[in-house]
């Protein structure tokens, strides 16, 4: 399969969901699936802990800020935020610290953000679970001759009425946000690759061993 990296570094394409390996096994029930994608050249760094810091770092400034007015409106009526738990705690000084952490530590460091963490072969799975839905979110590397394919999942759940009217409109900013961050890791990416074109340590691999 070849996947046209010239025209498809330029854009993110919304994607059949991925729903097999760790996602297949990720939630009981799924009442909401959708997928984005990326390309990028094969020399590009895929290591997973890589892509999460470096990913967290390019995104959005108003990304950031609609995540904290979310916190605000959803805390007053106890549902958990990113400032407490789940996969957006991590904020950009100390993910500079989170990236230089090798092994074990790197492990149990991921795994303190994310009770929801898992990682198999190319796939790795973040989380969380709250009072009115679940969700799961799936990052996949595929390659072929030419590139390497990024893909990631959103999976969701909902427990109840709240989550679903939870998600109407969370769910349409969803699509935005996402595009948003994945557009800014793919140029992150390819500007780290036309820097320093030699470096594709970790490509695809775990740094520190994360399994």
């Amino acid at each position: 399969m070849t996947y046209g990296v010239d025209k498809e570094l330029r854009t993110v394409m919304e994607v059949p969901p991925y729903l097999t390996g760790l996602a297949q096994r990720a939630l009981p029930r799924l009442d909401f699936a959708d997928a984005f994608a990326i390309s990028l050249p094969l020399e590009a760094n895929l290591d997973f802990t890589h892509v999460a810091i470096v990913g967290w770092q390019a995104c959005p400034g108003w990304v950031h800020r609609a995540m904290q007015i979310r916190d605000a409106l959803v805390g007053r009526v106890g549902l958990k935020t990113g400032l407490k738990t789940g996969p957006m705690t991590v904020k950009p000084v100390e993910a500079d610290a989170l990236i230089n952490l090798e092994g074990d530590e790197m492990e149990r460091a991921l795994r303190a953000l994310n009770p929801q963490f898992s990682a198999d072969g190319d796939e790795m799975l973040v989380g969380m679970d709250d009072m009115h839905l679940d969700f799961r979110v799936s990052l996949l590397r595929q390659r072929d001759a030419s590139a390497t394919r990024f893909t990631v999942t959103t999976l969701v759940q909902f427990r109840n009425w709240l989550g679903r009217a939870y998600f109407v409109p969370v769910g349409i900013g969803h699509k935005w946000v996402v595009r948003a961050m994945m557009r800014a890791l793919r140029e992150r990416l390819v500007a780290e690759c036309t820097t320093d074109p030699h470096d594709s340590q970790g490509a695809l691999g775990f740094s520190g061993g994360v399994r």
